[in-house]
Protein backbone atom coordinates (compact mmCIF):
# COMPACT_ATOMS: atom_id res chain seq x y z
CA UNK A 1 0.00 0.00 0.00
CA UNK A 2 2.70 2.48 0.19
CA UNK A 3 4.49 1.59 -2.76
CA UNK A 4 1.01 2.76 -4.13
CA UNK A 5 0.52 5.93 -2.18
CA UNK A 6 4.32 6.56 -3.41
CA UNK A 7 3.08 6.08 -7.16
CA UNK A 8 -0.31 7.52 -6.93
CA UNK A 9 1.90 10.49 -5.37
CA UNK A 10 3.99 10.41 -8.57
CA UNK A 11 0.92 9.80 -11.02
CA UNK A 12 -0.83 13.18 -9.34
CA UNK A 13 2.14 15.24 -10.66
CA UNK A 14 1.31 15.15 -14.21
CA UNK A 15 -0.93 18.23 -13.22
CA UNK A 16 1.76 20.81 -11.86
CA UNK A 17 3.59 22.63 -9.49
CA UNK A 18 4.22 25.70 -6.76
CA UNK A 19 1.08 27.06 -4.85
CA UNK A 20 -0.48 30.73 -4.35
CA UNK A 21 0.80 31.87 -7.77
CA UNK A 22 -2.21 32.84 -9.64
CA UNK A 23 -2.11 36.68 -10.06
CA UNK A 24 -5.70 37.42 -11.02
CA UNK A 25 -6.61 36.72 -7.53
CA UNK A 26 -3.35 38.74 -6.35
CA UNK A 27 -4.47 41.60 -8.42
CA UNK A 28 -7.83 41.96 -6.86
CA UNK A 29 -6.33 43.13 -3.84
CA UNK A 30 -8.22 43.34 -0.65
CA UNK A 31 -11.13 42.50 -1.97
CA UNK A 32 -11.74 38.81 -0.30
CA UNK A 33 -10.93 37.97 3.12
CA UNK A 34 -8.67 34.94 1.06
CA UNK A 35 -6.51 37.54 -0.22
CA UNK A 36 -4.62 37.94 2.87
CA UNK A 37 -2.70 34.69 1.86
CA UNK A 38 -0.60 36.87 -0.11
CA UNK A 39 -0.17 39.60 2.03
CA UNK A 40 -1.15 40.02 5.85
CA UNK A 41 -1.99 43.72 4.97
CA UNK A 42 -4.83 42.99 2.76
CA UNK A 43 -8.24 43.26 4.20
CA UNK A 44 -11.39 43.51 2.95
CA UNK A 45 -13.81 46.58 3.17
CA UNK A 46 -15.59 44.99 6.38
CA UNK A 47 -15.64 45.63 10.20
CA UNK A 48 -15.48 41.33 10.93
CA UNK A 49 -15.61 38.41 8.29
CA UNK A 50 -15.57 35.05 8.51
CA UNK A 51 -16.19 32.20 6.48
CA UNK A 52 -17.58 28.38 7.20
CA UNK A 53 -15.31 25.45 6.43
CA UNK A 54 -15.06 24.40 2.84
CA UNK A 55 -17.64 26.66 1.98
CA UNK A 56 -15.24 29.62 2.69
CA UNK A 57 -12.89 28.24 -0.21
CA UNK A 58 -10.78 25.86 -2.10
CA UNK A 59 -8.44 26.49 -5.15
CA UNK A 60 -6.65 23.77 -7.11
CA UNK A 61 -3.56 24.55 -9.98
CA UNK A 62 -3.90 21.54 -12.30
CA UNK A 63 -1.57 21.51 -15.56
CA UNK A 64 0.22 18.80 -17.40
CA UNK A 65 2.88 21.12 -18.94
CA UNK A 66 2.13 19.55 -22.31
CA UNK A 67 -1.11 18.51 -24.00
CA UNK A 68 -3.01 15.76 -25.21
CA UNK A 69 -2.60 17.13 -29.02
CA UNK A 70 1.69 17.07 -27.98
CA UNK A 71 1.13 13.15 -26.92
CA UNK A 72 -1.04 12.01 -29.19
CA UNK A 73 -0.86 12.51 -32.92
CA UNK A 74 -3.45 11.91 -36.07
CA UNK A 75 -2.96 9.10 -37.99
CA UNK A 76 -3.30 9.68 -41.76
CA UNK A 77 -6.41 8.90 -43.78
CA UNK A 78 -8.05 7.60 -40.31
CA UNK A 79 -9.79 8.80 -37.54
CA UNK A 80 -7.60 6.75 -35.11
CA UNK A 81 -4.88 8.65 -33.10
CA UNK A 82 -1.33 7.12 -31.82
CA UNK A 83 1.00 7.85 -28.86
CA UNK A 84 3.83 9.86 -30.05
CA UNK A 85 6.62 9.94 -27.09
CA UNK A 86 9.44 11.15 -29.34
CA UNK A 87 7.19 14.40 -30.39
CA UNK A 88 6.54 14.62 -26.59
CA UNK A 89 10.19 14.40 -25.51
CA UNK A 90 11.06 16.85 -27.66
CA UNK A 91 8.84 19.42 -26.83
CA UNK A 92 9.24 19.50 -23.24
CA UNK A 93 11.80 22.25 -22.18
CA UNK A 94 14.30 22.18 -19.52
CA UNK A 95 13.27 22.57 -16.04
CA UNK A 96 9.47 21.61 -16.89
CA UNK A 97 7.78 20.12 -14.18
CA UNK A 98 4.58 18.13 -13.63
CA UNK A 99 2.67 19.03 -10.01
CA UNK A 100 -0.60 19.49 -8.14
CA UNK A 101 -1.43 22.07 -5.46
CA UNK A 102 -4.23 23.56 -3.56
CA UNK A 103 -5.88 24.65 -0.34
CA UNK A 104 -9.38 23.67 1.35
CA UNK A 105 -10.07 26.31 4.06
CA UNK A 106 -11.05 25.23 7.15
CA UNK A 107 -12.23 28.34 8.48
CA UNK A 108 -11.89 32.37 8.45
CA UNK A 109 -12.28 35.40 10.94
CA UNK A 110 -10.89 38.75 11.07
CA UNK A 111 -12.11 42.12 12.44
CA UNK A 112 -10.91 45.82 12.34
CA UNK A 113 -10.36 48.08 15.24
CA UNK A 114 -9.23 51.70 14.10
CA UNK A 115 -6.21 51.58 12.14
CA UNK A 116 -5.23 47.52 12.93
CA UNK A 117 -6.75 44.44 12.02
CA UNK A 118 -6.50 40.94 13.51
CA UNK A 119 -7.47 37.77 11.50
CA UNK A 120 -7.11 34.08 11.89
CA UNK A 121 -6.89 31.27 9.64
CA UNK A 122 -6.67 27.47 8.97
CA UNK A 123 -6.17 25.75 5.55
CA UNK A 124 -5.36 22.00 4.48
CA UNK A 125 -2.74 22.51 1.90
CA UNK A 126 -0.76 20.44 -0.61
CA UNK A 127 1.56 20.28 -3.29
CA UNK A 128 2.79 17.30 -5.39
CA UNK A 129 5.68 18.21 -7.79
CA UNK A 130 7.83 16.09 -9.97
CA UNK A 131 10.56 17.12 -12.34
CA UNK A 132 10.72 15.71 -15.52
CA UNK A 133 14.27 13.83 -16.22
CA UNK A 134 14.46 14.96 -19.85
CA UNK A 135 17.29 12.95 -20.44
CA UNK A 136 16.65 9.76 -18.69
CA UNK A 137 13.04 10.06 -20.86
CA UNK A 138 14.88 10.66 -24.26
CA UNK A 139 17.62 7.42 -23.63
CA UNK A 140 14.55 5.01 -23.01
CA UNK A 141 12.05 6.36 -25.08
CA UNK A 142 14.60 6.75 -28.38
CA UNK A 143 16.27 4.00 -27.59
CA UNK A 144 19.97 3.51 -26.42
CA UNK A 145 21.57 3.31 -30.08
CA UNK A 146 22.62 6.57 -30.15
CA UNK A 147 24.23 7.35 -27.28
CA UNK A 148 26.77 4.00 -27.62
CA UNK A 149 30.22 4.62 -25.68
CA UNK A 150 28.46 7.39 -23.86
CA UNK A 151 27.87 8.58 -20.14
CA UNK A 152 24.49 10.16 -19.70
CA UNK A 153 24.03 12.33 -16.31
CA UNK A 154 20.68 13.03 -15.62
CA UNK A 155 20.89 15.00 -12.27
CA UNK A 156 17.10 16.26 -12.66
CA UNK A 157 15.43 13.72 -10.48
CA UNK A 158 13.03 15.26 -7.98
CA UNK A 159 10.01 14.62 -6.74
CA UNK A 160 7.98 15.63 -3.90
CA UNK A 161 4.63 15.21 -2.29
CA UNK A 162 3.33 17.08 1.05
CA UNK A 163 0.31 17.71 2.50
CA UNK A 164 -0.20 19.75 6.03
CA UNK A 165 -2.44 22.08 7.90
CA UNK A 166 -1.82 26.03 8.65
CA UNK A 167 -3.53 27.84 11.22
CA UNK A 168 -1.94 31.77 11.35
CA UNK A 169 -2.52 34.44 13.25
CA UNK A 170 -2.18 37.88 11.71
CA UNK A 171 -1.53 41.76 12.21
CA UNK A 172 -1.82 44.75 10.53
CA UNK A 173 -1.50 48.52 11.46
CA UNK A 174 -1.74 51.69 9.36
CA UNK A 175 1.03 54.25 9.97
CA UNK A 176 0.57 57.61 8.69
CA UNK A 177 3.84 59.39 7.70
CA UNK A 178 5.46 62.31 8.11
CA UNK A 179 4.39 63.22 4.46
CA UNK A 180 1.05 62.86 4.96
CA UNK A 181 1.18 59.14 2.85
CA UNK A 182 0.17 56.01 4.48
CA UNK A 183 2.15 52.62 5.20
CA UNK A 184 0.46 49.37 6.07
CA UNK A 185 2.62 46.62 7.69
CA UNK A 186 1.59 43.19 8.64
CA UNK A 187 2.08 40.11 9.87
CA UNK A 188 1.28 36.69 10.15
CA UNK A 189 2.42 33.68 12.30
CA UNK A 190 1.70 30.02 11.39
CA UNK A 191 1.98 26.83 13.07
CA UNK A 192 2.24 24.06 10.90
CA UNK A 193 1.14 20.37 11.50
CA UNK A 194 2.31 17.75 8.80
CA UNK A 195 0.31 14.91 7.72
CA UNK A 196 2.18 13.49 4.88
CA UNK A 197 5.54 13.52 3.19
CA UNK A 198 6.91 12.14 0.05
CA UNK A 199 10.08 13.60 -1.36
CA UNK A 200 13.42 12.10 -2.89
CA UNK A 201 16.77 13.51 -2.12
CA UNK A 202 18.00 16.44 -3.47
CA UNK A 203 21.41 15.41 -5.35
CA UNK A 204 19.92 12.01 -6.54
CA UNK A 205 20.95 11.62 -9.83
CA UNK A 206 21.21 8.62 -12.85
CA UNK A 207 23.77 8.25 -15.22
CA UNK A 208 23.30 5.97 -17.92
CA UNK A 209 26.23 3.90 -20.06
CA UNK A 210 25.54 1.89 -23.29
CA UNK A 211 28.32 -1.13 -24.01
CA UNK A 212 29.47 -0.43 -27.68
CA UNK A 213 29.62 -4.13 -28.32
CA UNK A 214 27.32 -5.67 -26.42
CA UNK A 215 24.82 -2.64 -26.07
CA UNK A 216 23.97 -4.17 -22.82
CA UNK A 217 22.69 -0.80 -21.07
CA UNK A 218 23.43 0.16 -17.10
CA UNK A 219 21.71 2.47 -15.20
CA UNK A 220 23.40 3.90 -12.15
CA UNK A 221 21.70 5.40 -9.54
CA UNK A 222 23.62 7.85 -6.62
CA UNK A 223 21.40 9.11 -3.88
CA UNK A 224 17.91 7.15 -4.86
CA UNK A 225 16.47 7.40 -2.00
CA UNK A 226 13.09 8.32 -1.22
CA UNK A 227 12.01 9.80 2.54
CA UNK A 228 8.64 9.43 4.24
CA UNK A 229 6.31 10.32 6.87
CA UNK A 230 3.23 9.64 7.79
CA UNK A 231 2.84 6.59 5.36
CA UNK A 232 1.55 3.86 7.66
CA UNK A 233 -0.55 6.41 9.35
CA UNK A 234 -2.08 6.70 6.16
CA UNK A 235 -2.63 3.24 5.19
CA UNK A 236 -3.42 2.38 9.26
CA UNK A 237 -7.03 1.93 10.16
CA UNK A 238 -7.20 5.06 11.54
CA UNK A 239 -6.76 6.83 8.71
CA UNK A 240 -9.10 9.35 8.81
CA UNK A 241 -8.41 10.54 12.55
CA UNK A 242 -4.84 10.79 11.89
CA UNK A 243 -6.20 13.61 8.61
CA UNK A 244 -8.84 15.14 10.96
CA UNK A 245 -6.42 15.23 14.25
CA UNK A 246 -3.06 16.04 13.07
CA UNK A 247 -1.86 18.01 15.83
CA UNK A 248 -0.81 14.38 17.64
CA UNK A 249 1.23 13.06 15.52
CA UNK A 250 4.66 15.51 16.61
CA UNK A 251 5.31 16.77 12.67
CA UNK A 252 4.80 20.52 13.55
CA UNK A 253 6.81 23.46 12.31
CA UNK A 254 6.47 27.35 12.75
CA UNK A 255 6.08 29.91 9.49
CA UNK A 256 5.45 33.59 9.12
CA UNK A 257 4.23 35.87 6.02
CA UNK A 258 5.68 39.31 6.04
CA UNK A 259 3.65 42.32 4.11
CA UNK A 260 3.69 45.92 3.74
CA UNK A 261 1.64 48.76 1.51
CA UNK A 262 3.11 52.42 0.70
CA UNK A 263 0.99 54.64 -0.63
CA UNK A 264 3.72 56.70 -2.14
CA UNK A 265 0.99 59.69 -3.80
CA UNK A 266 -2.31 59.81 -5.10
CA UNK A 267 -2.11 57.61 -8.15
CA UNK A 268 0.57 55.11 -7.06
CA UNK A 269 0.54 52.55 -4.53
CA UNK A 270 3.69 49.94 -3.79
CA UNK A 271 3.67 46.79 -2.18
CA UNK A 272 5.48 44.02 -1.06
CA UNK A 273 4.97 40.46 0.74
CA UNK A 274 7.50 37.35 1.68
CA UNK A 275 5.14 34.41 2.18
CA UNK A 276 5.75 31.32 3.70
CA UNK A 277 9.21 31.29 5.25
CA UNK A 278 9.43 27.87 7.45
CA UNK A 279 9.68 24.51 7.62
CA UNK A 280 8.07 21.46 9.27
CA UNK A 281 10.21 18.81 11.20
CA UNK A 282 8.82 15.48 10.80
CA UNK A 283 9.64 12.79 13.25
CA UNK A 284 6.45 10.54 13.30
CA UNK A 285 6.63 7.36 11.34
CA UNK A 286 9.49 8.97 8.95
CA UNK A 287 11.35 6.06 6.90
CA UNK A 288 13.65 6.02 3.39
CA UNK A 289 13.21 3.68 0.88
CA UNK A 290 16.59 3.14 -1.36
CA UNK A 291 17.05 1.15 -4.17
CA UNK A 292 19.42 -2.09 -3.65
CA UNK A 293 22.71 -1.21 -5.05
CA UNK A 294 21.62 1.65 -7.08
CA UNK A 295 22.27 -0.08 -10.37
CA UNK A 296 19.73 -2.00 -12.79
CA UNK A 297 21.27 -3.51 -16.15
CA UNK A 298 19.33 -4.07 -19.54
CA UNK A 299 20.92 -6.38 -22.06
CA UNK A 300 20.18 -6.40 -25.53
CA UNK A 301 17.38 -2.86 -24.89
CA UNK A 302 16.96 -0.90 -27.86
CA UNK A 303 14.32 1.34 -26.97
CA UNK A 304 10.82 1.41 -25.49
CA UNK A 305 9.71 -0.85 -28.35
CA UNK A 306 11.27 -4.11 -27.68
CA UNK A 307 11.13 -3.66 -23.72
CA UNK A 308 8.84 -5.42 -21.94
CA UNK A 309 9.04 -2.76 -19.22
CA UNK A 310 6.67 -3.90 -16.96
CA UNK A 311 8.26 -7.77 -16.60
CA UNK A 312 11.61 -5.56 -15.84
CA UNK A 313 10.27 -3.58 -13.41
CA UNK A 314 8.15 -7.20 -11.76
CA UNK A 315 11.58 -9.15 -11.79
CA UNK A 316 13.54 -6.50 -10.30
CA UNK A 317 10.51 -5.08 -7.82
CA UNK A 318 13.06 -5.97 -4.84
CA UNK A 319 15.26 -3.41 -6.41
CA UNK A 320 12.97 -0.37 -5.76
CA UNK A 321 11.51 -1.82 -1.87
CA UNK A 322 14.74 -2.50 -0.11
CA UNK A 323 15.78 -0.47 3.45
CA UNK A 324 12.96 0.62 4.68
CA UNK A 325 14.31 1.88 7.78
CA UNK A 326 13.51 4.26 10.48
CA UNK A 327 15.12 7.51 9.51
CA UNK A 328 14.74 9.50 12.61
CA UNK A 329 14.02 13.63 12.08
CA UNK A 330 14.10 15.26 8.99
CA UNK A 331 13.30 19.35 7.92
CA UNK A 332 11.28 20.13 4.65
CA UNK A 333 11.11 23.97 3.45
CA UNK A 334 7.49 24.91 3.05
CA UNK A 335 8.60 26.78 -0.17
CA UNK A 336 9.21 30.94 0.31
CA UNK A 337 7.69 33.36 -1.83
CA UNK A 338 7.83 36.83 -3.13
CA UNK A 339 5.72 39.27 -4.66
CA UNK A 340 6.59 42.89 -5.40
CA UNK A 341 4.11 44.92 -7.16
CA UNK A 342 3.54 48.32 -7.95
CA UNK A 343 -0.49 49.76 -8.42
CA UNK A 344 -1.71 53.15 -10.81
CA UNK A 345 -5.00 54.61 -10.02
CA UNK A 346 -6.55 54.84 -13.10
CA UNK A 347 -9.67 56.43 -11.85
CA UNK A 348 -11.39 56.72 -8.70
CA UNK A 349 -12.84 52.78 -9.01
CA UNK A 350 -10.24 51.24 -11.33
CA UNK A 351 -6.94 50.43 -10.86
CA UNK A 352 -3.99 48.98 -12.57
CA UNK A 353 -1.61 46.75 -11.53
CA UNK A 354 2.07 44.90 -12.46
CA UNK A 355 3.64 42.13 -10.17
CA UNK A 356 6.44 40.74 -10.36
CA UNK A 357 7.41 36.74 -7.63
CA UNK A 358 9.63 34.91 -6.90
CA UNK A 359 8.86 31.63 -6.01
CA UNK A 360 11.17 28.78 -4.67
CA UNK A 361 9.84 24.71 -4.02
CA UNK A 362 11.10 21.70 -2.00
CA UNK A 363 13.63 21.37 -4.78
CA UNK A 364 15.42 24.39 -4.03
CA UNK A 365 14.40 25.59 -7.40
CA UNK A 366 13.15 29.11 -8.27
CA UNK A 367 11.04 30.35 -10.93
CA UNK A 368 9.86 33.68 -11.86
CA UNK A 369 5.87 34.99 -12.59
CA UNK A 370 5.32 37.85 -13.57
CA UNK A 371 1.71 39.66 -14.57
CA UNK A 372 0.00 43.12 -15.71
CA UNK A 373 -3.80 43.35 -14.72
CA UNK A 374 -6.81 45.80 -13.97
CA UNK A 375 -9.33 45.69 -11.20
CA UNK A 376 -12.47 47.79 -11.87
CA UNK A 377 -14.78 48.00 -8.83
CA UNK A 378 -18.89 48.59 -9.25
CA UNK A 379 -19.69 50.69 -6.19
CA UNK A 380 -19.48 48.20 -2.73
CA UNK A 381 -21.16 45.47 -5.02
CA UNK A 382 -19.09 44.14 -7.55
CA UNK A 383 -15.01 43.24 -7.84
CA UNK A 384 -13.85 42.68 -11.58
CA UNK A 385 -10.31 41.67 -12.68
CA UNK A 386 -8.37 40.51 -15.64
CA UNK A 387 -4.68 40.39 -15.66
CA UNK A 388 -2.28 38.75 -17.99
CA UNK A 389 0.71 36.56 -16.68
CA UNK A 390 3.20 34.06 -17.44
CA UNK A 391 5.34 31.76 -15.49
CA UNK A 392 9.03 30.64 -16.03
CA UNK A 393 9.14 29.44 -19.32
CA UNK A 394 5.13 28.58 -19.46
CA UNK A 395 3.28 30.54 -22.25
CA UNK A 396 1.54 33.89 -21.25
CA UNK A 397 -2.15 33.38 -20.39
CA UNK A 398 -5.28 35.47 -19.32
CA UNK A 399 -7.21 35.00 -15.60
CA UNK A 400 -10.86 36.69 -14.65
CA UNK A 401 -11.73 37.38 -11.09
CA UNK A 402 -14.98 38.55 -10.24
CA UNK A 403 -16.24 39.52 -6.40
CA UNK A 404 -19.93 40.26 -5.73
CA UNK A 405 -21.19 41.28 -2.03
CA UNK A 406 -24.97 41.27 -1.37
CA UNK A 407 -25.30 42.84 1.72
CA UNK A 408 -23.45 40.72 4.37
CA UNK A 409 -23.21 37.19 1.77
CA UNK A 410 -20.22 37.56 -0.75
CA UNK A 411 -19.12 34.85 -3.23
CA UNK A 412 -16.08 35.19 -5.08
CA UNK A 413 -13.93 32.87 -7.92
CA UNK A 414 -11.05 33.64 -10.34
CA UNK A 415 -9.52 31.43 -12.57
CA UNK A 416 -6.23 32.00 -13.75
CA UNK A 417 -5.73 30.54 -17.21
CA UNK A 418 -9.24 31.25 -18.76
CA UNK A 419 -7.72 30.40 -22.62
CA UNK A 420 -6.83 27.09 -21.37
CA UNK A 421 -10.45 26.33 -19.89
CA UNK A 422 -12.04 27.91 -23.68
CA UNK A 423 -9.58 25.61 -25.66
CA UNK A 424 -10.70 22.41 -27.40
CA UNK A 425 -10.04 19.49 -25.33
CA UNK A 426 -6.82 18.27 -26.87
CA UNK A 427 -5.39 21.39 -26.47
CA UNK A 428 -5.83 21.83 -22.40
CA UNK A 429 -3.10 21.54 -19.98
CA UNK A 430 -4.69 22.88 -17.11
CA UNK A 431 -6.14 26.20 -15.17
CA UNK A 432 -5.84 27.71 -11.64
CA UNK A 433 -9.29 27.97 -10.19
CA UNK A 434 -10.61 29.31 -6.69
CA UNK A 435 -14.25 29.70 -5.75
CA UNK A 436 -15.92 29.98 -2.24
CA UNK A 437 -18.15 32.00 0.02
CA UNK A 438 -17.58 34.72 2.56
CA UNK A 439 -19.92 36.63 5.41
CA UNK A 440 -18.84 40.13 5.71
CA UNK A 441 -20.57 42.65 8.85
CA UNK A 442 -20.30 46.06 8.22
CA UNK A 443 -18.03 48.55 6.01
CA UNK A 444 -14.86 49.88 6.84
CA UNK A 445 -11.11 49.29 5.80
CA UNK A 446 -10.69 51.16 2.90
CA UNK A 447 -7.35 52.59 2.63
CA UNK A 448 -7.09 56.50 2.51
CA UNK A 449 -6.17 58.41 -0.66
CA UNK A 450 -3.85 61.01 0.09
CA UNK A 451 -4.11 64.46 -0.83
CA UNK A 452 -2.12 67.23 -1.16
CA UNK A 453 -1.78 69.70 1.45
CA UNK A 454 -3.35 73.04 1.09
CA UNK A 455 -0.86 75.60 0.18
CA UNK A 456 -1.83 78.84 1.96
CA UNK A 457 -0.37 82.27 -0.13
CA UNK A 458 3.00 83.57 0.97
CA UNK A 459 3.02 86.37 3.48
CA UNK A 460 4.78 89.69 2.92
CA UNK A 461 4.68 90.56 7.04
CA UNK A 462 4.89 88.60 10.51
CA UNK A 463 1.65 86.59 11.35
CA UNK A 464 1.01 88.90 14.18
CA UNK A 465 0.00 91.92 11.74
CA UNK A 466 -2.41 89.52 10.13
CA UNK A 467 -3.77 88.81 13.24
CA UNK A 468 -4.25 92.36 14.54
CA UNK A 469 -5.63 92.84 11.21
CA UNK A 470 -8.72 90.29 11.59
CA UNK A 471 -9.36 91.45 15.04
CA UNK A 472 -10.12 95.26 13.93
CA UNK A 473 -12.09 93.99 10.86
CA UNK A 474 -9.74 95.75 8.34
Amino acid sequence: MRKLIIASLLILGLMRSFAQTDLTFYHMGAATPQSGVYNPTFFPNAKIYFSLPVLSGFNANVNSGFSYGDLMTPVQGTDSVKVDLEGWISNLKPGERMSMNGSVSVFQFGMRRGNRTFSLSSNYRFDVSVLYPIDFLDYFISGNGAYLGQRIEETSLAASGILYQETGLAYSQEIAMENGNLLTVGVRIKYLQGMLHVGTQKDASVTMFTDTDTYDMTVQFKNAVFNTAGLNEINGSNALGYLLSPANNGNSGIGFDLGAQYQLNEKIDLSLAINDLGSITWTNDTENHELIGGEINFIGFDGLDTLDIGGALNDSLDVWTKNDTNKGSFKTSIGPKIFASSSYRVNEFGTATATLGLLRSYFGKSQVTYGIGYTQKVKDILVASTTVSGRGKQSVHVGLGLSARFGFFQLYTAVDNLSGLLKKADSFQGSDVRLGINFMIGRGGVRTVPTKKEEKPERKFPDWYYDEMEDTGE
